[in-house]
């Protein structure tokens, strides 16, 4: 009697045997995690799963709209930090808008910077410097930008890539082989800060009177800019009803020609607060 006690005993503490629990003592899976194995599982394998053509990188938002502008994208999609192009291993076809700063330095390879051609919006700063993209046609589609710095690339004579550019409130262009200012869309919302340095060609800046002015502060600065000898087109710009004018001087011709000033209105100054 007490061996068949012990018997019953054993099939109680084991429980019934299945066909599963079998197999899955066979194959080692656990049971809770058979996602993506063999067998009669519907969870789909990678390899089953259609292809993206939007990048996988992480603080991304995909899935957006056509593209209106560029190369065509069926969808496109939005950056939504910072980016530096050369540290992050995807392509950008069909980007069309960072929602941080954009920087792309001198060892960025130019087919990456090739591959940002759908890019119509940067909400902060788009800074490019010293890389070797032989020009800007890259940028055609761009739009807006919060910022724009154009630094130490002397080999960049023409702008005009930017011409369809709607809002750039502060814009720095260091060192390069533009001879003029350009040309932006003629809605474009106007300036509030505007630096050029090095520009060894830059003789005309006769668009700034163009652009307006953003608000009713202006910052400019001129600094070593040997060929540059006038600044009439401030004249045009609309100093009287800005609240404060900043502009400084350093390092220019000594024959440069000042501009005229413009009459002001009761309680305020036209003159501009030069600093030099």
């Amino acid at each position: 009697m007490r061996r068949l006690a012990l018997a019953v005993l054993l099939v109680a503490a084991r429980g019934p045997s299945t066909a599963n629990s079998d197999s899955d003592a066979t194959t080692g899976h656990d049971p809770t995690t058979m996602a993506g194995t063999s067998g009669d599982s519907p969870t789909p394998t990678p390899s089953t799963t259609p292809e993206s053509t939007t990048p996988t990188t992480s603080g991304t938002t995909a899935s957006g709209p056509p593209s209106r502008c560029g190369p065509p994208c069926e969808h496109t999609w939005e950056y939504d930090s910072f980016l530096i192009p050369g540290m992050v291993e995807s392509h950008f076809r069909c980007l069309t808008r960072v929602r941080g700063d954009l920087t792309i330095p001198g060892n960025t390879d130019p087919a990456i910077v090739a591959t940002l051609a759908n890019l119509t919006r940067v909400d902060g700063r788009l800074r490019i410097w010293g890389t070797d993209i032989p020009d800007l046609s890259t940028l055609a589609c761009l739009r807006e930008v919060g910022e724009i710095e154009l630094i130490d690339l002397p080999h960049v004579a023409d702008l005009s890539p930017l011409s369809g550019l709607r809002r750039a409130p502060s814009i720095r262009l260091r060192n390069l082989g533009i001879a003029a200012l350009p040309t932006f869309a003629a809605d474009f919302a106007g300036i509030e800060r505007l630096e050029l340095a090095n520009n060894s060609s830059l003789t005309d800046i006769s668009e700034l009177a163009v652009w307006g002015l953003a608000g009713d502060t202006l910052a400019l600065e001129l600094h070593r800019i040997p060929q540059f000898t006038d600044l009439g087109p401030l004249a045009a710009l609309p100093l009287v009803d800005a609240a404060r004018v900043d502009v400084s001087l350093f390092d220019l011709p000594v024959s440069i020609r000042s501009p005229r000033s413009a009459p002001s209105r009761p309680g305020r100054s036209s003159s501009p607060r030069c600093r030099s």
